[in-house]
């Protein structure tokens, strides 16, 4: 029985559609949005005096092609397409209206009909993953009021007009539904009608100019969908914190779980963003022209909006009081319980200057004792608050009021940003991690707000307590703690930067007092470096480079430290710089060489690596003339290993960067290659691997200086240089054989060259690691060299011999396991049969069978390499049976 396939909506886009894949995301089926009218018009347009072109709107064919796209990215480029055509049209709008007049009323007519139709679509909710798109297409549209008003006075209709259709239409369809039933989609609706900042502003022209109800019921809409969504969290509170000491139920199935707490948070955020960006719309001029309003209501909707305000405020301090919300709805919550009271005291029409009665009312409320806070912010409900949701208030607070607020005084008391700033960093010492971060996420707010001034606002005595306590944090084991203070410290630097005279060799000081241990110590002077003369620092600080230097060789700090020893030198370039070179490098050289080669002549073998790794490179990659400076520099010392090893090192870092590095005598390069001191050895046979060109061959000397390495070190070497062995010698083989190419060749003499002979050589000096009379060291060696040269060259068969396969054989029985496994992985690239084996493999079989029965492990171990060896190759043991040959 065949099974009929089964006949999917992507098969059948695949076939019908030309879908591509069925991996791309499916089309948005958008046939239920109604189509207002089928219209189309063709424009004449001209966006310069040298072109013309004929524009085409036509809203059937954006259906159609809407509707037949093979799959979203598909539909996606038929809106931006679309829209691309609406923008030309504003570009083009002299042209238009120079157009004959029924033209212009079709034009009109069919870009109503577009705002209708798109208006719809971006509300529908399959195109909530679209909305993005659709969003400048409708602000597109409506800038034709402002870019055609003869248009719109001469056919008596605006964009405004259809817009305040389609919102009605819509708010009259959500409203109407009941608050009982599932409202996930609607409030999503809500969210992007909100965020069409046009429909923002309509709402409130219509309460305001036409004193219509559409906002009070839609803040009470989502005060009640709030209020039914916020209940798990509301629930989970009242279970786990108000009842914490009663006895536990044995129902359980009762309580609200976690996973309720999340989803109802995270739906919560929908309700409240909506709410935030009408509040924002509450005082913003409109730009509407309606030339046929709704009639206006004789009802009193401003007594009915400050009551859903206050019924709003009331259920988001509810939440305020809740410990299960998360830090973003506290956020979020803060922010839309200020902007609710700003409005609330706007509709109250308390007084007339609005933004004073409520600075001084929450102010009052905040951080006073209430005497001035507004009969909706009762003083208890702060003292009732946690740490977070208090921080939440202070930073909607700081949200919602203007720049020229900050500077409001109630005397005796100091401005309100002082007083805000030193009540939220009194929390950035609490013991809780979550309420310190948000201490200072607030703080940067706080800061980002008051760089914008044009005076420094804050004490001095109130930013060095800042500092304090962010250099206190800068060493806090919690990561997400100590690196804000990066970030946090260079805020700091911008406001004092307001102003002019701030002492700011009294900050270089302080941070200079931080122990040399402290990471904070290095980035805080790097961020602080700009502020001050690099000249001038170091001749009151001169033993600062070598502090510097000293510190890169704790691992904890070297970056950091490295990081800002090349801020200063660039700092004393700057400072040093003259309209000639050879000047300028003599006279900034002269600051940095000495506590440079100090450091790497220092007997601490770990300050001169970390030296080498972390400010050579960016050294001689800044100043490639450096390197030579260096050189004289350190033969200017007394002879050691140390000055050896520096001259290597030196070099080093400069082939890898330069093209024409520097070079060192021959006798001081074969005497870093036998050099008692692995280290010394290693450095200059890594200085000789390394090279920028990593397609030219290698020069001849290099070669024979590789050679002489690989011969004295080959009897016996440390296992973790000899990895270092195998990095370099592959950097070389790759070099050679990239070179050896017929189109990498420079010269005819290139086949000549010693460097095409050093793989013969190679193998030669390969065959003679193997033997069975070599050390372990050297045979480990041997094989590892072995290996990568197969790994380059592709298996050469020069070395499939039998005599190279039964050295190999009787290193697979050798005690050390290293032998054993590379010189299986070896044998592995052989070719079958096994060179030397080409009559059979039966009596390797009996060999590896006497092994496997071994009681002792590495026998057992050989034994087993032999049989997975020879499973690869069973075509050639005899005694199996043949395969039988198909009929």
């Amino acid at each position: 029985m065949v099974r009929k396939k089964r006949k999917t909506t992507v098969n059948y886009l695949v076939k019908t559609r030309g879908l591509a894949s069925s991996s791309l995301p499916l089309p948005v089926d958008i046939r239920d949005i109604d189509l207002p009218t089928a219209g189309s018009v063709r424009l004449a347009v001209s966006t310069t005096p040298d072109t013309a072109a004929n524009l085409e709107l036509n809203l059937e064919e954006l259906y159609g092609n809407l509707v037949q796209a093979p799959d979203t990215y598909a539909q996606l480029k038929v809106l931006q397409l679309f829209r691309s055509h609406l923008k030309l049209v504003i570009t083009a709008a002299a042209t238009i209206q120079t157009l004959p007049d029924s033209t212009q009323t079709t034009f009109w007519q069919v870009a109503q009909d577009s705002f209708r139709f798109i208006f719809r679509l971006y509300l529908h909710p399959s195109m909530k993953a679209m909305r993005k798109t659709i969003l400048p297409i409708l602000d597109s549209l409506s800038l034709y009021d402002a870019t055609f008003p003869a248009l719109v006075a001469s056919t008596g209709s605006s964009i405004g007009d259809i817009i305040v259709s389609e919102v009605t239409r819509f708010l009259d369809v959500v409203l109407a539904q009941s608050s009982d039933l599932d409202a996930t989609i609607p409030l999503d609706q809500i969210l992007a009608l909100c965020e069409y900042s046009t429909a923002t502003e309509l709402l409130w022209v219509l309460h305001h100019t036409l004193k219509s109800t559409y906002l009070v019921q839609l803040v009470e809409y989502c005060n009640d969908q709030l209020r039914l969504i916020a209940a798990p969290i509301v629930s989970y509170h009242g279970q786990h914190d108000v009842a914490a000491g009663a006895s536990s139920t044995d129902n359980d199935d009762d309580d609200t779980q976690p996973s309720e707490v999340v989803v109802a948070s995270e739906r919560c955020l929908g309700v409240l963003k909506s709410v935030i960006i009408l509040c924002t719309a509450a005082d913003k001029p409109s730009t509407l022209r309606l030339m046929d309003p709704p009639v206006p209501s004789e009802s009193s909707s401003q007594s009915s909006l400050v009551g859903s305000l206050e019924h709003f405020v009331t259920q988001s301090l509810v939440l305020l009081a809740t410990s299960a919300v998360h830090k973003d709805l506290v956020t979020t919550v803060g922010l839309a319980t200020t902007l609710l009271l700003k409005v609330h005291v706007l509709e109250a029409k308390v007084t007339a200057n609005v933004e004073l009665t409520y600075v001084q009312g929450m102010s009052s409320w905040l951080l006073g004792d209430g005497s001035r806070s507004l009969p909706l912010m009762p003083l208890d409900t702060m003292t009732s608050l946690s740490a977070m949701p208090k921080l939440a208030l202070y930073r909607g607070f700081l949200n919602s009021i203007t720049d020229h607020s900050f500077l409001h005084q109630e005397p005796p008391a100091p401005i309100l940003v002082e007083v805000l700033f030193t009540t939220v960093l009194s929390h950035c010492h609490s013991a809780h991690l979550t309420v310190r971060m948000y201490a200072f996420q607030v703080l940067e707010m706080f800061l980002r707000r008051i760089v914008q001034q044009p005076v420094l606002v804050l004490t001095t005595n109130t930013v060095y307590a800042l500092l304090d306590t962010i250099l206190l944090n800068w060493e806090h084991p919690a990561k997400k703690i100590n690196q804000f203070m990066a970030p946090m410290f260079t805020h700091v630097v911008a406001v004092l930067g307001l102003d002019a005279a701030f002492d700011w060799p009294a900050m270089l000081r302080r941070l200079l007092l931080q122990p040399e241990q402290h990471r904070s110590k290095y980035i805080a002077l790097g961020i602080l470096l700009p502020k001050l003369d690099a000249v001038s620092l170091l001749d009151q600080h001169p033993t600062l480079l070598h502090g510097v230097l000293s510190a890169v060789g704790n691992q904890e700090v070297a970056a950091s430290a490295a990081s800002l020893f090349v801020q200063l030198l660039e700092a004393l370039r700057r400072a040093t710089s003259t309209t000639t070179h050879t000047p300028d490098l003599i006279a900034w050289s002269k600051w940095w060489v000495d506590a440079v080669v100090d450091a790497l002549l220092n007997s601490d073998t770990h300050l001169r690596l970390r030296i080498a790794t972390y400010v050579l490179p960016i050294l001689v990659k800044s100043e490639p003339a450096s390197v030579a400076i260096l050189l004289e520099a350190a033969r200017l010392r007394p002879d050691s290993d140390a000055r050896l090893w520096t001259l290597l090192e030196l070099v080093k870092c400069a082939r890898k960067i330069m093209l024409e590095p520097p070079t060192l005598t021959t006798d001081e390069i074969n005497f870093g290659l036998t050099h008692a001191s692995g280290d010394i050895r290693m450095a200059a046979y890594d200085m000789l691997c390394t090279s920028l060109k990593t397609t030219s061959l290698p020069s001849e000397s290099d070669i024979a200086f590789v050679q002489t390495f690989l011969l004295s070190s080959a009897k016996s070497i440390a296992t973790s240089l000899r990895m270092k062995l195998i990095i370099g010698l592959k950097a070389t083989l790759l070099r050679i054989r990239e070179g050896a190419r017929k189109t990498c060749r420079r010269d005819a003499t290139a086949s000549e060259h010693l460097a095409l002979q050093f793989p013969a050589w190679l193998e030669g000096f390969v065959v003679s690691c193997i033997t069975p009379s070599a050390t372990p060291q050297r045979l480990t060696m041997g094989l590892e060299v072995f290996q990568l040269y197969t790994q380059i060259f592709d298996n050469p068969p020069s070395l499939h011999t039998p005599a190279i396969t039964n050295a190999l054989l009787n290193a697979m029985i050798s005690c050390w396991d290293r032998v054993r496994t590379l010189s299986y992985s070896i044998l592995e690239t052989f070719p079958s049969p096994l060179p030397g084996y080409e009559l059979g493999l039966d009596t390797l079989f009996d060999w590896a069978l006497t092994l496997c029965c071994s009681p002792r492990q590495r026998e057992s171990d050989a034994g087993a390499h032999f049989m997975r060896l020879l499973y690869k190759q069973h075509v050639h043991l005899t005694f199996l049976p043949s395969p039988r040959t198909p009929q």
